[in-house]
């Protein structure tokens, strides 16, 4: 479902963006709880001896990701080879940490989407012993509930938007009527601040001296998430950061002239799925007017399929893994692992043209080059939704609808001129994966260990994870 007035944005929006934070970042602490900090910190590396790094990791221990950006940065600037991984680590992953607090964000969140306290505080927001974290690991759940406070409502003198624009879409988006060009050139600033995270960890990735960064418990308000990020886990980090800034330029290089207001804010007390749907469905990858950016996205997507098979060929070479690891490549079926790595190389070459996938029963090709260069757009002719059904609710009330992507749509823009032999929508392609799923659930099943179980114990009653 693409849209629910009922829906809360502020919410949304923040849990699908400590989701994504837990998933690559805090998970890697949930491996063992007999690991403990203590024990990481009697085989830490050498470049934990140094006072700048040393002095990171005290701050952190304080839940101060911004003492510990300052420390790394300047561990960074000192140029010691000795360090200078585990510098660029540390930085990389605290400018990440912070990325919503810099200048780029901070515009597009006030000139974009309406935020009246452009002084808001990530540190003290998220972070701090009063901030988002620490409350959802109390078990304090993101709306009020009765008498009880939600974190919403603890935190809201420190939000971006005053309370009252989180309890809808509608009400969040009434009055932005910024096109949506504007919104996606400021998402570009946002992406370059990306991509300086993603430099930081190449240092820390290409440095033969970097083991691991260390990351205290403390950091996530929760015993169990020590964690220990070694090159693997930084080189996902970096592969799916890097697939966000290939999203924001791809999406950047189409005409956008629709508005939040327009999409999101139903007139007339209208059927909002229905507007929402008919309002968005001419202006969706219409027309490509910046190409440049199409260039940019694809740099972007192949920097993400490189660092996503680098995770898996460190990952084969390492000798053991660290309990607190993100990544369990010691419990994997190697086998398996080096099938998926051969296929995310073929889905990179297929950015320059046909390319074949293998590990499937019949031969074929994917030409996902089709999407750059001179790019796609949906022909006017061809819509993108349908309504898939209506349910009338009671005494003859407003049903629900469900809407999808019409068949048309999906074969035009993702299908035609882009597999070979053709594929077609409703039908079951001739070539057919040569990997079992149960074998495939298995094998990530055992990549993360219990990692998201003990994520959900950590924050338990909150909502955060569902």
């Amino acid at each position: 479902m693409f849209y629910n007035t009922d829906s809360n944005p502020g919410g949304s929006f923040l849990r699908a963006l400590l989701l994504a934070l837990l998933v690559l970042c805090v998970a890697p602490g949930c491996g063992d709880y007999n690991e403990s900090a203590l024990d990481i910190a009697s085989s830490r590396p050498a470049a934990y001896n140094d006072d700048l790094i040393s002095q990171a990791e005290d701050s952190l221990t304080r839940h101060d990701i911004e003492g510990a950006q300052i420390y790394y940065g300047a561990a960074l600037e000192n140029n010691d080879p000795f360090v200078e991984g585990t510098a660029a680590a540390g930085k990389g992953m605290m400018d990440l940490f912070l990325l919503a607090g810099q200048d780029s964000a901070r515009t597009f969140l006030s000139q974009q989407l309406g935020a009246t306290n452009r002084r808001y505080d990530i540190q003290r927001l998220v972070w701090s012993n009063n901030g988002v974290l620490y409350w959802f690991s109390q078990g304090v759940r993101w709306d009020d509930d009765g008498d009880f406070q939600g974190v919403r409502s603890i935190v809201s003198d420190q939000l971006p938007w005053q309370v009252e624009r989180l309890d809808s879409l509608a009400a969040f988006a009434s009055g932005l009527t910024q096109p949506g060009d504007a919104i996606m050139s400021s998402l570009l600033g946002v992406a370059e601040d990306i991509r300086q995270i993603e430099r930081d960890l190449e240092v820390a990735i290409d440095d033969p001296k970097f083991e691991f960064l260390y990351l205290p418990a403390d950091v996530f308000h929760a015993d169990s998430l020590a964690m220990a990020l070694g090159k693997s886990e930084l080189s996902v980090i970096h592969a799916g950061l890097s697939f966000f800034r290939g999203s924001i330029y791809f999406a950047a290089a189409y005409q956008n002239s629709w508005t939040l207001d327009g999409l999101l804010v139903s007139p007339d007390n209208r059927d909002p799925e229905a507007h929402f749907h008919d309002t968005l469905d001419p202006l969706l990858a219409r027309e490509i007017t910046q190409q440049n950016n199409l260039r940019e996205a694809r740099s972007a997507f192949l920097d993400g399929f490189f660092y996503l098979e680098n995770s898996i060929t460190l990952g084969l070479e390492q000798e053991q893994t660290l309990k607190t690891a993100l990544l369990r490549w010691d419990k994997v079926d190697r086998d398996l692992a080096r099938n998926l790595r051969d296929i995310i190389r073929a889905m990179a070459n297929s950015l320059d043209g046909p390319a074949k996938i293998p590990h499937f029963t019949q031969d074929f090709t994917i030409d996902l080059s089709v999407f750059f260069g001179e790019g796609r757009a949906l022909p006017e002719d061809v819509s993108w939704f349908q309504m898939e059904s209506s349910t009338t609710g009671v005494d003859g009330a407003a049903g629900t609808s469900t809407w999808s992507v019409t068949d048309d749509a999906i074969q035009t823009y993702f299908l035609d001129g882009v597999f070979d032999p053709p594929m077609r929508v409703g039908r079951t392609y001739e070539a057919q994966p040569d990997i079992d799923s149960d074998r495939l659930e298995t094998f990530f099943e055992n990549l993360l260990g219990d990692a998201v179980e003990r994520t959900e114990a950590a924050y338990a009653g909150s909502g955060l994870i569902e």
